[in-house]
């Protein structure tokens, strides 16, 4: 197994100057020759320089045989007849000088990243990761503040297995850093990654150091990634700088803390890859550099293919659609005791979403009950659920987990609209424009958030309001159909000054494309019968979703012309038909739940 070709030419590089301070070598060449061996050690430090490997062991090792030498002059035959054999691919040669050196000079950090590099090259991952821990843990600089001296201190735990221990130092670390630091930054996604791998809530902590902060400046883009709410495209959109340097930077922590995040996510080669390049981006004397390389190497150790060969069966069973081959290779995939938390949680989730499919709510709320003892701070886990809990009839539970997900992360939109419609269904039509409004806070730009306001207040019985986010979306937007089909049941059923703004947004349309025909039988240019015609696409999904659309809004017709009969029908037959990704989907349940 080979390691970190990158960090091999850099020692290399050692043995072309063993005068250096942290080989221990003897002065020069005239004071090696002054002591028994002398001469061997000069010419050994000589042929070290010359890049000669095969004479630097030669002669290094007839200066050891005297028995004679002082300690700097052992030492210095030791390293470099060490680096000779790492030169010549001879790592285990290599390993027992630098012991030896290192039982002489235990503070020294050079050896312990020879040997580090010997062990890797031989393919021993824990010694090698042990030693850089003490690379780590060792090599801050004489200036370096108590921010630093905790990050490499956690850094260290974490490599050594002990990450609850490491995420207190990196908590403490981010509150000795100052706001804005570089160190700040490193503590708390340390602190993330830790959290995270400890099955600990990772989540909550970073969404109070993000508060109030301005996330479109660096490293806001880089706190965004770890909260997923950009994603790694548009991360490195945010790495330009008229400053060279800065973007430089940039790159070497980007390119390192998604690797990182990638091996807490199990994508192992995408990791390993990563902290490959990191160690070509950042400084030699950068936190980032020095930790790259023994994170190299747990990304790099293998899975046993039986656990990658299910995981990787229950992933395709899920991207084909079929429902039992799901939760046969996902339950396949759990039964993998050893298979990292990310997969196991993949095919829980993928298992859950099989059970629900086939109408078994129990079993898919307890996969992903089991999910979120290995996540719990995964919003989408908790999304999932709330959705199956309301389908249960478990409304409270449902709104729960919704809640608890916007603890996690308080300005979560996709949360809040949730939340919107599963109290729009339980006919708490106050607390659903509460959580649209709190959405519409956030992303005051988002026309969809509007209409959906407008959808709710309209279902409220309040037609100013929703007048007011039915304009608003079409006066913001060139075409805005959905939003001229509500502002058109509203000036049915209250009649007012909206009837202009109703032309002006159909007049933007093409009257023959979907949802065109909607909103000319809305307006009674057409006939139900022609609306009918006009629904009947060829593709089954645009089907459906047209035979959802129509229905809803022939029944809200139906309601506001006083036929409760087939208005009911009609709500009835779009709750069957929906996707909960329709607005109408959601009106419906609450237009059922009204009366």
């Amino acid at each position: 197994m080979r390691f970190l070709p990158a960090a091999l030419i850099a020692l290399l590089a050692l043995a072309g100057a063993p005068a250096n301070a942290d080989t221990a070598s003897p002065p020069g060449d005239d004071a090696a020759a002054a002591v028994e061996g002398g001469a061997d050690i000069a010419g050994c430090i000589d042929a070290a320089k010359r890049r000669d490997a095969d004479t630097a062991i030669s002669l290094c090792s007839r200066a050891l045989d005297t028995g004679h030498l002082g300690e700097a002059p052992t030492i210095a035959a030791l390293i470099n007849r060490g680096l000779a054999h790492v030169a010549k691919n001879e790592p285990a040669s290599a390993i027992p000088d630098f012991d030896r050196a290192l039982e002489m000079r235990p503070d020294t950090v050079a050896f312990y990243d020879m040997r580090a590099m010997a062990h890797a090259m031989q393919g021993e991952a824990a010694p090698a990761i042990h030693d850089y821990a003490e690379v780590i843990r060792r090599g801050a600089a004489e200036d370096a503040g108590t921010a630093e001296h905790l990050l490499r201190q956690g850094i260290a735990l974490h490599l050594e297995g002990d990450d609850n221990a490491a995420a207190r130092l990196f908590t403490q670390a981010r509150r000795s850093a100052p706001e804005g630091s570089d160190d700040e930054l490193r503590a708390l996604l340390w602190q993330n990654l830790m959290l995270q791998a400890g099955r600990q809530n990772a989540l909550a902590p970073l969404s109070a150091a993000a508060a109030g902060r301005d996330l479109t400046q660096w490293p806001g883009p880089l706190i965004q990634y770890y909260r997923d709410q950009i994603t790694e495209m548009a991360l490195e959109q945010s790495l330009d700088d008229p400053d060279p340097a800065v973007s430089a930077a940039r790159a070497c922590e980007t390119t390192f803390y998604v690797a990182a995040q990638a091996l807490v996510d199990g994508r192992f080669g995408v990791a390993k890859d990563g902290f490959g390049h990191a160690q070509t981006l950042c400084p030699p004397t950068s936190i980032e550099f020095v930790a790259a390389r023994p994170e190299a190497i747990v990304a790099a150790q293998t899975i046993a293919p039986d656990v990658s060969n299910d995981m990787l069966q229950c992933q395709a069973a899920d991207a084909n659609g079929d429902i039992t081959t799901i939760i046969d290779l996902c339950g396949r995939a759990l039964g993998h005791p050893d298979a990292p938390d990310v997969w196991r949680v993949g095919a829980l989730t993928r298992r859950a979403t099989g059970y629900y499919r086939n109408g078994d709510l129990d079993r898919a709320i307890a996969d992903l009950d089991e999910a979120l003892a290995l996540r719990p701070d995964s919003i989408d886990i908790y999304r999932q659920r709330s959705s199956y809990r309301l389908d249960k009839g478990e409304n409270s539970g449902g709104l729960a987990d919704l809640s608890y997900a916007l603890t996690l992360q308080p300005d979560f939109v996709p949360a809040y609209v949730d939340r919107a419609w599963a109290r729009l269904a339980a006919r708490d039509t106050a607390g659903a424009l509460g959580d649209f409004g709190k959405a519409i806070a956030i992303q005051p730009d988002q026309p969809r958030l509007h209409l959906g306001r407008g959808v709710v207040a309209f279902l409220a019985g309040d037609d100013a309001q929703a007048a007011a986010d039915f304009t608003s979306v079409i006066e913001a937007t060139s075409q805005a159909p959905y939003a001229v089909l509500w502002l058109a049941l509203t000036e049915k059923r209250h009649p007012g000054d909206s009837g202009r703004i109703v032309e002006s947004g159909a007049a933007a349309l093409d009257p023959y494309q979907w949802p065109g025909p909607l909103v000319r039988f809305v307006r009674g240019e057409i006939s139900i019968e022609d609306l009918a015609g006009q629904a009947a696409d060829p593709d089954p999904e645009t089907a459906r979703k047209q035979d959802c659309e129509a229905s809803f809004y022939v029944g809200a017709l139906a309601r506001i012309a006083g036929d409760e009969a087939s208005a009911r029908l009609r709500f009835e037959h779009a709750r069957e038909v929906c996707s909960p990704e329709n607005i109408e989907y959601h009106a419906a349940l609450a237009a059922l739940s009204a009366r």
